[in-house]
């Protein structure tokens, strides 16, 4: 029998868990269990809608992590301020005048040094940001996907997940990213060629063709981003709840979305505008009811704003979690098109 201090050590317990023996491995490839095969959108909004009420837990836990990854990036903002400050100060004293501290500022923030010292900060913050999110999301998704099979009483899939599919979701995140990359790329050929046309616009022979021909690749512009970006989701939905591998999960994602691209997108556009509906919806009443605080009195209005502004991160992070259920019911259900499993 394993001691009970090696009991999360042994190789036999990993090995049960990399096999997808542990609550988050079996729970993605039981969606299907929930009687939903081939969800429509519909189905599909109302298990994620179900899965994100169940597992409201979480939406605390994400609003930390969106406060987290928000914080991260302030030691690179401080540290330019105090260099732009430091060279106002220096400039001044070179220049008694503004526009000797506002040389004295650019001529700091243009240095290599801390343009070089500014980029490694900011890279650093920006990967232990996309860290945090990977983490997160590691231990969210198993949940939702545990409330997706109908099994509430699973083990706890959190932490398991956090513990075993962190390094699975790492390499399908940097797969997503090179996605999304190519698709701002997409995006900003796109702006920078109907910006030429536009320039040129006297000069060409057939106006309302080319319009039309710019308004079309504007459209795409927005369209490609978007789509790609469903894209990453679902394929990190399927390398948490169905254990694929980064390039499998990718692939099997866009085959998802190429057999129901109508079905992905109305859902994601969905969620979306009922979260920017509730959101606004919240803000107008807090409007209205802090509004005699404002009026008595700035310090006296500072913390009913910063209420109203967790409780819309809070908000947030709850339509975060019914969209992430949504994409996983669509992306791993069984027997819908584009998937031989």
């Amino acid at each position: 029998m394993t001691p009970p201090e090696r009991q999360y050590t042994d190789p036999a317990f990993r090995r049960k868990q990399g096999a997808g023996g542990g609550a988050c491995g079996g729970a993605g490839r039981r969606i299907a269990s929930a009687a939903v095969e081939a969800p429509s959108t519909r189905a599909a909004l109302g298990l994620g809608w179900r899965a994100a009420t169940e597992s409201a837990w979480l939406a605390p836990v994400g609003m930390i992590v969106a406060l987290a990854r928000s914080a991260l990036a302030l030691p690179a903002w401080a540290f330019a301020g105090a260099i732009a400050l430091r060279g106002a100060v220096s400039g001044l004293r070179r220049h008694p005048s503004v526009d000797g501290a506002l040389l004295g500022g650019i001529e700091a923030l243009t240095s290599p040094r801390m343009a070089a010292t500014f980029a490694g900060l900011w890279l650093a913050a920006a990967l232990l940001s996309a860290a945090v999110r990977i983490a997160y999301l590691a231990g969210a998704l198993p949940t939702l996907g545990r409330t997706l099979s109908g099994e509430p009483d699973a083990p706890p899939a959190f932490a398991t997940g956090l513990a075993f599919r962190f390094p699975r979701l790492a390499g399908t995140a940097v797969l997503v990213f090179l996605v999304e990359i190519s698709g701002g790329l997409f995006a900003w050929t796109v702006y920078l060629g109907t910006f030429l046309v536009t320039a040129r616009a006297g000069s060409l022979s057939r106006p309302v063709l080319s319009a039309l021909v710019v308004a079309a690749a504007l459209v795409a512009a927005i369209f490609v981003p978007f789509a790609l970006s469903t894209l990453g989701d679902a394929a990190l939905a399927r390398a948490a709840l169905r254990e694929d591998g980064p390039v499998r999960a990718l692939v099997r994602a866009a085959g998802r979305l190429a057999a129901r691209p109508g079905a992905f997108l109305l859902a994601a556009l969905a969620v979306a505008f009922v979260g920017l509906l509730l959101t606004g919806s919240m803000q107008a009443v807090a409007s209205l009811a802090t509004g005699l605080t404002r009026v008595r009195g700035g310090w006296l209005a500072l913390g009913p704003e910063l209420m109203v502004a967790a409780l819309a991160t809070l908000l947030a992070a709850w339509v975060e979690l019914w969209r992430l259920g949504t994409l996983a019911v669509l992306a791993c259900a069984r027997g819908a098109p584009g998937d031989p499993d």
